[in-house]
Parts: structure tokens; sequence; C-alpha cells
């Protein structure tokens, strides 16, 4: 069975795109597909916010998987959920 870890990001400026591959990922849904898109194009006052996927090749409760926090962090976005739940405090 496979399933999916959830998780949104958020930031200013150009979506590092590279993390998709890095953390092995893709946009949940076109709207964030779009989201990702746009912020090649446009500007906006304050934070993006993009939704994302990593899939699980077992039962996602077996698979030990989190975004790489701390990468995100040098692109000036950052891991808000991951699964529905929000992170309080780094965890790498």
């Amino acid at each position: 069975m496979t399933g999916y870890h959830e998780y949104t990001v958020s930031g200013t400026g150009e979506f590092p795109v590279d993390m998709l591959r890095y953390d092995r990922s893709m946009p949940q849904n076109e709207a964030d597909s779009a989201r990702i898109h746009l912020s090649f194009h446009e500007r906006l006052e304050g934070d993006r916010v993009v939704a994302l996927a990593h899939p699980c090749l077992d039962h996602k409760r077996y698979c030990q998987w989190q975004p790489t926090f701390r990468r995100w962090e040098s692109f000036l976005w950052r891991v808000t959920t991951v699964n529905g739940e929000p992170v309080l405090v780094r965890r790498d």
C-alpha cells in the first residue's frame, strides 16, 4: 500500500524547486503547482504557502521520513506542518 506524507512550506521569493528533488516530493495539487510557478513571476507581501506530498512505498505509518527542515530554512522557506500537525520547533 502506498501512502503519502503531506506537508506545507512557506516563504518569500522564488520557490526552491530543487527541494522537490532533494526531499523527493511533489506539489499536492494543481493550485500548489501554480503557486510554485507564480513565485517566479509575481511578488507578494508576506509568505507564500505551498502544500507538498512525499510518496512512501510502504504504509505511511511505517515510513520514517521527514522533510529536511534546515535545508528548507537555508532557502528562506520553512516547513510549517507535517501530516496536518504544526511544526513548532525544528526537528533535525
